[in-house]
């Protein structure tokens, strides 16, 4: 027997083309991959608490508070871009603030129920809210739209998401539906093409009627100066009509920002993440 029969070392090719423990590099990498595969798919069994988003984030260079919005996000549904209604445009406001969920949702509440609007659903961490119906509503929403106070009385509906972020902050976020809005554009659009063929057609008439009395000589310029009125009537009802949606939509996004505003007031405000510029 050789000397080498007993050394156990000897069993042990070099590294090189049969790199550790007689595996070639090629099956190494086979190897390590399936075992990323296992430790991943433990992973994904265990889930992902919060210390472990924070420091996989750290090392990424994130913000232990941006993982944790991001996760709060995650959480209420916001970051399924899938969900979103391309159909259904939205006034959207979203900010973190100091206080209990509870209490912040109660407040959600008590605005929204000011604005004329009940609610219709509850899911999760969030409430989906609708104009009440009736005349009673109607009459009270009027009345509000002439004080200057129902900001939201031409909204579709409202969510309102509450989320506790643990450390004493609250996420809020309101959106609003604009349909209503929209709808009420384009309605106002369809109008005045019909008004402006309309007056076209009247002074077209009248150029008619004028020109008979002459024996209708020079009809043709007075035939051509009706389609000019008719298109001035359509364009200026069409820069009326857009900028009372831009009116509406301001009004609302403005509210929605004014009730964020006041769960603040008398509250330190949250520690701004750096480099965050602060609310307006």
């Amino acid at each position: 027997m050789s000397q080498d029969a007993g050394d156990p070392s000897a069993a042990v090719s070099p590294v090189g083309d049969r790199g550790l423990g007689g595996v070639s590099a090629e099956a190494a990498r086979a190897v390590f991959a399936r075992a990323a595969e296992i430790e991943s798919a433990r992973q994904e069994e265990r889930g992902f608490d919060l210390e472990v988003l924070t420091e996989i984030g750290r090392e990424a260079g994130l913000s232990e508070a941006a993982v944790r919005l991001a996760l709060a996000e995650q959480r209420a549904g916001f970051l399924d871009r899938s969900a979103a209604d391309p159909t259904d445009p939205r006034a959207v406001e979203e900010r973190v603030v100091r206080g209990e969920a509870g209490e912040v949702a109660a407040a959600a509440d008590r605005f929204l129920e000011g604005q004329q609007l009940t609610r219709t659903r509850a899911a999760g961490h969030s409430t989906v809210w609708a104009p009440r119906e009736g005349r009673e509503a109607g009459r009270a929403r009027a009345q509000q739209r002439r004080q200057g106070k129902g900001q939201l009385s031409r909204v579709s509906n409202v969510r309102a998401t509450v989320v506790d972020l643990g450390d004493g902050t609250c996420l809020v976020r309101l959106d609003a539906g604009l349909s209503h809005v929209v709808d009420r554009a384009a309605a106002a659009r369809r109008r005045a093409v019909l008004r402006g063929a309309g007056a076209g057609a009247v002074s077209i008439v009248g150029a008619v009627a004028a020109a008979s009395d002459n024996g209708f000589s020079g009809l043709e310029p007075l035939l051509l100066a009706g389609v000019p009125i008719g298109g001035m009537y359509v364009r200026s009802r069409f820069s009326q009509g857009r900028a009372r949606k831009v009116a509406s939509v301001a009004r609302i996004e403005n509210a929605l920002a004014g009730f964020c505003d006041s769960l603040d007031r008398d509250r330190p405000a949250p520690a701004l993440e750096p480099g965050r510029p602060p609310d307006p």
